[in-house]
């Protein structure tokens, strides 16, 4: 990989949302770095770092951190349950990801994650999530 950071552009494609998001991309340790400004009103000034770590080609993980008006920290890890949180100012909600199935493709200016897991909300309510992932980016100089 020749780059270190980039400018790029995120798809988001789910049953809730499909939107594009402007990014920082850094690539390092076989990682790539994602920062970006939530654009959901209710979740202004929140930060999201995801991180996609492909260390292992054959077992991708992804890490998703939020700070701001919305705070959480949880994981996708393929074949795993992992906990994790969200923080609202009303409270928080403990979570349990368990993820069947994460795969991510890598082309030469950008990446694709195709994700489905369930997430259970404090012990009790399970969503199912079905997400793609198209990024994008341009070398800087």
């Amino acid at each position: 990989m020749a780059f270190k950071q980039a400018k790029g552009t995120l798809r988001v494609h789910s049953l809730e949302t499909d939107q594009v998001t402007p990014t920082r991309v850094t690539f390092l340790n076989r990682k790539y770095v994602l920062v970006y400004r939530e654009d959901n009103e209710e979740w202004q000034g929140t930060r999201t770092r995801m991180v996609i770590d492909v260390s292992d080609p054959e077992d991708p993980q992804i890490r998703m951190i939020r700070k701001g008006a919305v705070e959480s920290d949880y994981s996708f890890i393929n074949g795993k349950k992992t906990n994790g949180f969200y923080r609202f100012p009303e409270g928080d909600i403990e979570l349990e990801v368990d993820t069947s199935e994460l795969n991510v493709t890598i082309h030469e200016r950008g990446l694709n994650v195709a994700l489905s897991a369930w997430m259970t909300l404090q012990k009790t309510e399970t969503i199912p999530m079905q997400v793609l992932l198209d990024l994008s980016w341009e070398e800087e100089d």
